[in-house]
């Protein structure tokens, strides 16, 4: 029996699986890679045959785009700097059907104990436009990723390892010619709480 009912959109087809652990039993992998020119970086086939790091800093005194929002159209021509890192694939030779959970792991320092991290995914199509996959955003709390109920705080300036899995779940069948992209960012928005980091409660915590 099908558990699992989806409509794979761009080719117009509800699909079925028993359980989620069938529909994702053979994932399809990318790793982050820096590009020596900068954004946008790769999702990459394959590991960096080198360890790279990339610096990204956010300063919450900073409020001068207070009033920034995520555009609400699906289709956008641009992913604004403000939205995150971008992450980019090789174009698709062949039409790619992804459905699922967005699932990963962070490998990472930070000089907080806490951080909102808000994942997008897109497919970039040849014309340049961005359709949105996820809508809204993937957005959580980095000291319940691992567990929903039980916070595990960050440890500030150390190296560390951060699995995560959305939610909720993408189905679109990609054109050829398409790239797949994810932007990583931390989330200031001014009608959400910004979590500051401190390791206390964050409606109780200031900049």
């Amino acid at each position: 029996s099908a558990n699992v009912n989806y409509q794979l959109a761009g080719a117009n087809e509800w699909r079925h699986a028993p359980s989620l652990a069938a529909l994702e039993r053979n994932p399809l992998r990318f790793y982050l890679q820096a590009q020596p020119n900068g954004a946008p970086h790769a999702l990459a086939a394959e590991k960096a045959p080198e360890p790279f790091a990339l610096s990204k800093s956010r300063d919450f005194r900073d409020r001068t785009d207070a009033e920034w929002r995520l555009p609400p159209e699906l289709v956008v021509g641009e992913v604004p700097p403000r939205e995150g890192t971008l992450f980019v694939t090789e174009p698709f030779d062949e039409p790619v059907d992804i459905a699922g959970r967005l699932r990963g792991e962070l490998d990472f320092t930070i000089n907080k104990y806490d951080v909102d991290l808000v994942l997008m995914l897109y497919e970039v199509r040849s014309n340049g436009l961005y359709v949105k996959l996820l809508e809204p955003a993937y957005n959580f709390r980095a000291s319940y990723a691992r567990d929903r109920v039980r916070r595990r705080l960050l440890t500030a300036g150390v190296r560390q390892l951060l699995p995560f899995q959305s939610e909720r779940m993408v189905g679109r069948r990609l054109q050829a010619g398409s790239r797949l992209a994810l932007s990583i960012g931390i989330n200031m928005r001014a009608d959400q709480q910004i979590n500051h980091g401190g390791g206390g409660r964050g409606h109780e915590e200031s900049v």
